[in-house]
């Protein structure tokens, strides 16, 4: 049931909200798909506060939370990420973040090479961070 009451949050969020989110209304965003993949993909705090801090151990519990936040967020279908909506959806983030997330996301998308959607994940989060850690958010 908490599932769908976070999916439905998210839809609401994410396809609903076409203006710019605050950094508040980002950090709850991110704090509702953090509820729904951590338990799922059995993350720990640590291990996703170690990602914050440039830590991307090759670990399939991590990646595949990793590719839950995106899928949850509706970045990634079918296992592969879109750029196009990735472009979109940064249109909604803070003014101070969207520029160097926009960066961050042209410099990193030739550099996916995996074939699997937890892969993938892991390697879009790994780059974004490795490009900007300053502007760096996961949930």
């Amino acid at each position: 049931m908490k599932l769908i009451i976070y999916s439905v949050l998210l839809f609401s969020i994410f396809q609903f909200i076409r203006c710019q989110l605050t950094e508040k209304q980002l950090q709850a965003s991110t704090k509702m798909v953090r509820n729904v993949c951590q338990p799922k993909n059995k993350v720990t705090d640590a291990q996703i506060d170690a990602m914050h801090k440039g830590e991307f151990p090759e670990d399939r519990s991590l990646m595949c939370y990793m590719e839950c936040c995106l899928r949850t967020a509706r970045l990634m279908k079918d296992g592969k990420a879109d750029l196009d909506i990735m472009l979109k959806q940064i249109q909604t983030l803070p003014e101070s973040r969207r520029e160097p997330t926009i960066e961050s996301a042209m410099n990193c998308k030739d550099s996916i090479t995996g074939t699997e959607k937890c892969e993938i994940a892991y390697q879009i989060y790994k780059c974004l961070y490795e490009d900007n850690p300053d502007n760096f958010f996961l949930p």
